[in-house]
């Protein structure tokens, strides 16, 4: 649990809590009825706009795949909301295991980006479903934070490599990867000195500015890093990829950007236009 300052928290509706972490910020602290209101607010952000891309992708006509990310980080974004406003474990579940499936995938979008026709592509979904289903069942079973922490953290550094491949393929997303990946860091510095100067940040925040705002900043930087990592995969959306056979039996990837609902499209006239 991450220490916070005693003496500071207040009785709200929810009750005591339950979660194994208890985040830098006074409980109750601006209103009886959400323990974090900052941690709490501040996943508005994770909610509306994917639930708006949803709307404007599926008029769109991607691929489901990529509508299937919206919807995790919009489901993270729901979890997350219950988490900081109860602080109950059955919340805390809601908010962290959609992050280890989202995530996962998330990177085989990325992978099945950066590899082309995707042959093995139940192999990788099964690899995908496995280790979410694994990391989920250890860490119930364990409920340790530190294990769920571990198991993310090289779950996200793969996925920022299979990122970084395929800035290789599409370059006009490198700047918004190396956006993302800034601000990413930002958030874990963020985090890491919420988490080891807890007691003096309160102290400090109490006296001086009396307010919570601190908390929820490395918050807004993890957001606006997964915003950016979303546009990424979102551009890839609107490329069309379509794995054919040439002369010599060898399996090519054609990107063609389309303009319009790739799900009705001609792919016969397309890999013509493409050839």
């Amino acid at each position: 649990m991450a220490p916070y300052a005693p003496g500071i928290d207040k009785d709200g509706y929810w009750g005591e809590p339950t979660s194994t972490i208890d985040w830098c910020e006074e409980n109750y602290a601006d209103t009886y009825f959400i323990a974090e209101f900052w941690n709490t607010i501040t996943n508005l952000a994770l909610i509306v706009p994917p639930v708006i891309a949803i709307v404007y992708y599926w008029r769109l006509g991607v691929e489901f795949r990529y509508l299937a990310q919206l919807i995790a980080l919009a489901t993270v974004g729901i979890g997350s909301w219950l988490f900081h406003m109860t602080l109950k474990y059955e919340m805390q579940l809601m908010d962290e295991l959609p992050m280890i499936l989202g995530t996962s995938l998330l990177t085989y979008v990325m992978h099945w980006t950066c590899n082309g026709c995707g042959k093995d592509r139940v192999r990788d979904v099964a690899i995908a479903v496995s280790y979410s289903v694994i990391v989920s069942a250890v860490y119930i079973a364990v409920r340790d934070p530190v294990f769920h922490q571990t198991a993310y953290a090289c779950l996200v550094f793969f996925f920022m490599y299979k990122t970084w491949e395929a800035c290789k393929k599409i370059p006009e997303i490198t700047r918004m990867v190396l956006a993302s990946f800034l601000l990413f860091t930002v958030a874990f510095s963020l985090w890491n000195i919420d988490n080891i100067f807890c007691v003096n940040i309160s102290k400090t925040r109490n006296a001086v500015l009396h307010d919570t705002t601190d908390t929820a900043a490395w918050m807004v930087a993890y957001i606006c890093g997964s915003f950016f990592m979303d546009a990424c995969t979102h551009y890839i959306a609107c490329t069309l990829f379509v794995c054919w056979k040439n002369m010599h039996h060898q399996d090519v990837l054609l990107r063609i950007s389309v303009l319009g609902n790739t799900r009705k499209m001609d792919v016969t006239r397309l890999l013509l236009a493409a050839c």
